[in-house]
């Protein structure tokens, strides 16, 4: 049975969580406070639902988060402090749920935390179930280990960036700091003085503190636009220590980036060289056909919780329509829509049409016109991807007998679990 953990120091909400976990069909563990948790392990656990009172409590969720990466962690907090808030979404917290709520609200955040979600979006750290990303995945397990640099290519708003915190995640450099370095941002130079810590070009201690580090991982998005003045002083003080982890070791160098940095003439030679290292190559969201269902449920849940109301319903043919869109802006773009979709369409049937309304006829979705025969199978196998698996719920989607889909997974020579 997969277990959920309670961090709430209200001995009477605490009992009444458990209780409500409990009839969610959950094991459970509650306790007052973190410093009770030294005898556990924290990735043995589905979901976290932790009090957020103060900026300890932030550090906990950190914590957790790089402990058990895989795993949701729920905020709750009775205090009206959006900074206090958003530092526990940056934190890692996959919700921020607004003391007092009703149990309705937290099953739906817990239904939502199960494996496929923690693996659905690069979501947090969201990668989906398409066999390629999984296979990313693994790769990625595998690389966190290690200090290599790492180039993380693909298109905007596939989930790099996501990609880039689950390495940090799983790394041994997880209870350090995350830092991204946006170098296409216009104060790129304040932001290079903070994160790498440099004094003025001349002092003897220039090299030493160029780089000096905190132990965690450094982020550079899109190193190409990096100015001139910055590379120079990278490859002159940075580099000249024995390892690209940073001077002394003290860092880890991961690169999100939208094309080869071998190919980026922007950057210096000897900087082009030391980066091409490792690379993992994120495939646009258009060539993850099978995660596409899955993340427009992620995303529907998500917002409709944050909103606390009832997400969309999505028929058959939404999700047909939603799965021919090519989607150019990716899983970011995608966030955006089912964020929008969850504003206009609370409770009730999606409607892409009007979801869509105002864009151009030639990028809006479009089932591609098929044989019926065709098009029935399509149908089928994307209300099975969309309910996960489960028979019973796809065919009362598709208005069928469970006997009726099962004959027809039979039929089309589907698999009883499509895209599981």
């Amino acid at each position: 049975m997969q277990r959920v953990l309670i961090l709430e120091p209200d001995a009477a909400l605490r009992a009444a969580l458990e209780r409500a976990v409990v009839n969610a069909g959950f094991a459970v563990r509650a306790l007052g406070s973190r410093s009770s948790l030294r005898d556990d392990d924290p990735c043995g656990y589905v979901a976290f639902l932790v009090d957020l009172s103060t900026r300890k409590d932030v550090d906990t969720i950190a914590s957790l988060t790089g402990a058990a990466p895989a795993a949701a962690v729920i905020a709750m907090s009775s205090l009206d402090d959006h900074e206090l808030a958003v530092a526990a979404l940056h934190a890692g917290a996959r919700d921020v749920l607004h003391k007092p709520f009703s149990i309705r609200i937290l099953e739906r955040a817990l239904a939502a935390s199960g494996p496929s979600r923690a693996h659905g979006a690069l979501g947090s750290h969201g990668v989906g179930l398409d066999p390629g990303m999984q296979q990313l995945l693994r790769e990625a397990e595998t690389i966190a280990r290690s200090d290599a640099t790492v180039q993380l290519l693909g298109e905007r708003g596939s989930g790099r960036r996501e990609l880039a915190r689950f390495l940090h995640a799983a790394s041994p450099r997880r209870a350090a700091p995350l830092r991204v370095l946006e170098c296409e941002a216009p104060d790129v130079l304040p932001q290079a003085r903070e994160c790498f810590g440099f004094v003025a070009r001349g002092s003897a201690a220039g090299a030493q503190q160029f780089g000096a580090g905190d132990g965690g991982t450094l982020v550079l998005a899109e190193p190409g636009a990096l100015p001139d003045p910055m590379q120079e002083r990278l490859v002159a003080s940075w580099l000249g220590a024995s390892s690209l982890a940073g001077a002394g070791g003290e860092r880890r160098l991961l690169l999100v980036t939208s094309r080869p940095l071998r190919d980026e003439e922007r950057l210096r030679p000897v900087l082009r060289l030391r980066f091409d290292v490792l690379t993992l190559r994120i495939p646009p969201l258009r060539e993850r056909p099978g995660d596409i269902a899955r993340l427009s449920l992620a995303f529907l849940e998500r917002h409709a919780l944050t909103a606390g109301v009832e997400p969309p319903y999505v028929g058959p043919r939404a999700l047909a329509a939603l799965c021919d869109y090519p989607w150019p802006g990716n899983v970011s773009e995608l966030d955006r829509v089912m964020q929008r979709a969850v504003l206009l369409y609370p409770g009730q049937p999606l409607d892409v049409a009007g979801l869509f309304r105002g864009r151009r006829a030639a990028a809006l979705p479009t089932a591609e016109l098929l044989d019926l025969r065709e098009l029935e199978r399509r149908t089928v196998e994307r209300s099975l991807t969309l309910h996960c698996g489960n028979r019973t719920h796809a065919a009362r989607a598709l208005g069928i007998s469970v006997r009726t889909l099962r004959n027809k997974i039979r039929d089309y020579g589907l698999r009883g679990d499509a895209a599981l």
